[in-house]
Order: structure tokens, then sequence, then C-alpha cells
């Protein structure tokens, strides 16, 4: 296999990832390794996928506000530097939309 289509498969893997997996991945390994960089990218990861929510007309008052607590993350990251308080605020907003969207698919017979 050539070296190209080797990276155009890899870059295709690595984007076609959804976002909201890496971020509660790397919340998880944020809240049991207690390393700060493992916030930084459940920050960094999370703004994606509640920049989609925030479009939707059901989310769309609640996504920004996740975006903002994945900011605040950052913020009591660097100022307080508890790794368990920034990797919950930057990851409870996007579960708590994905289980309301399980709670809905469960009530209304889609699963």
């Amino acid at each position: 296999m050539p070296l190209e289509a080797l990276d155009t498969l890899l870059l295709g893997a690595l984007l076609g990832i959804p976002g909201w997996v890496l971020t509660i991945g790397c919340g998880l390994a944020a809240l049991v390794t207690r390393r700060a960089g493992w916030v930084y990218a459940a920050a960094l990861f999370a703004i994606g996928p509640l920049v989609y929510f925030a479009a939707t007309p059901r989310f769309q008052y609640v996504a920004p506000v996740g975006i903002v607590l994945a900011i605040v993350a950052v913020l009591v990251l660097r100022r307080k530097g508890d790794v368990r308080a920034a990797a919950a605020l930057a990851t409870v907003p996007l579960v708590a939309i994905l289980a309301w969207m399980l709670v809905l698919a469960v009530i209304t017979g889609q699963i």
C-alpha cells in the first residue's frame, strides 16, 4: 500500500470518529489519570458536537451552555488546578444531551 493511500485512510478514519466519543473518552481518561492534558482534549473535542447540537431546534438553548462550560473547564483547570471538576465541566453537558436523546428514543419506541 502506498504511503499516500495510508495517509488518506488514516486521515479519513480520524475524521470519521465522532467527536462525542473522543470527548467522553478524554473526560474519563482525565478522571482516571488526573492529567490536565486530557481535560484540554475533552474541552476541545466537546465544542464540535455542541456546535452541531446548537444548530438543532431541540438543543439550541442547551448546547451553547455546554460550549461555555467547556471553556470554563479550561479556566478552572488553569486557575484552581482541579482536574476532576474541569473534566466534569467539559464532559457532562454532552453526556447529558446524549442521555436525553437516548431517553427520548426509548420513550418513542425508536430503540
